[in-house]
């Protein structure tokens, strides 16, 4: 991710230089899609809405040799930069518009990339119902077109929708297939997230020391890379599984809610931030510091201004009341 960032940067200096529109356009979406890797979410949505400025009938002339429409792919990447700094309801409607972009211009490697981001819109905003539909839509035409990533990706989120809507031991099946199947093509960037995810399915259904053994794996994966953008949600799972585990290391569970709630803080990821603020609030109200857990949880919930019917900020609204 580092050195794709210097790259990106360097196109859009050339395209600033030499007043290249096109240029200037594929060094937003890089960066863009390159800063969301790193974490660094504010900057990427800043990134990607100049591309969108950029869009125009003009420029799109001049992307029939490329392999992907970069406006449309960077509406989906936008949509997903969104939804994790906490605006649901505005990245559902950037990822619909993509979609229906998409469709228009029947380009199916750009097709694949935005119903594949949309599938990480849905799993990422908890609406299992989302993703089973575009998982499924994926998957076809992955496999219709031989995009063998993309046909493992579908598979993985068909998975995981099936997980959560409560059939764990074939919805894991799903994912791991799934998950093989990204790994033969050489895939890295996104597999320590893919891998924890997995890992929290593996804790919903009681097996404890392979959710252990994936989410060690996919924190090995994390360390050895700069892409940080789910480093608050490994260490919630990381929390959980503690607490799932024993009971008797709630210590070590604080310190990764803690830490998540820092990081996520840090990069303005507030959807993730309120997700370990619910995680270390449960933590608390068990422990008899309902004040406490309250007090953590009320202001984060508050900073919302849409998205109320969305699964972290119902679960929070219940443990506000719950709490009172």
């Amino acid at each position: 991710m580092g050195a794709a960032r210097k790259v990106a940067t360097q196109l859009l200096e050339a395209s600033e230089q030499r007043q290249d529109r096109i240029a200037s356009i594929l060094g937003h979406r890089a960066l863009g899609a390159t800063l969301f890797g790193l974490g660094e979410f504010t900057a990427a949505r800043e990134q990607l809405v100049q591309l969108l400025a950029l869009d125009s009938p003009q420029a799109r002339l001049s992307f029939v040799p490329l392999p992907y429409d970069p406006c449309v792919s960077g509406r989906a990447w936008l949509a997903l930069t969104l939804s994790v700094l906490g605006y649901p309801e505005q990245a559902f409607a950037e990822s619909n518009e993509a979609l229906a972009q998409a469709g228009r211009l029947g380009h199916h490697n750009t097709m694949s990339i935005v119903v594949g981001l949309r599938c990480s819109l849905g799993q990422f905003l908890r609406d299992h119902d989302d993703v089973a539909k575009h998982a499924q839509d994926l998957r076809a035409l992955a496999v219709e077109q031989g995009f063998a990533y993309w046909a493992g990706l579908g598979t993985y989120f068909r998975g995981w929708a099936q997980a959560r809507a409560g059939e764990l031991t074939e919805g894991i099946g799903e994912m791991r297939r799934g998950l093989a199947a990204c790994q033969t093509t050489g895939a890295q960037a996104y597999v320590p997230y893919n891998l924890a995810l997995l890992a929290d399915m593996c804790r919903a259904a009681g097996d404890t020391n392979e959710a252990r053994k994936l989410l060690d794996e996919a924190l090995i994966q994390l360390s050895r890379t700069d892409a940080r953008y789910c480093e608050a949600e490994l260490l919630c799972i990381d929390g959980e599984l503690r607490v799932a585990t024993s009971g008797q290391d709630q210590n070590a569970a604080e310190i990764s809610f803690r830490r998540a709630i820092e990081i996520a803080h840090q990069q303005q990821a507030k959807l993730v931030e309120l997700r370990a603020a619910i995680c270390l609030a449960q933590l608390w109200a068990a422990r008899r510091k309902r004040r406490q857990a309250r007090d953590l949880l009320v202001p984060i919930y508050e900073w919302f201004t849409e998205g109320s019917t969305t699964a972290q900020l119902v679960v929070a609204k219940k443990l506000i009341d719950a709490l009172a």
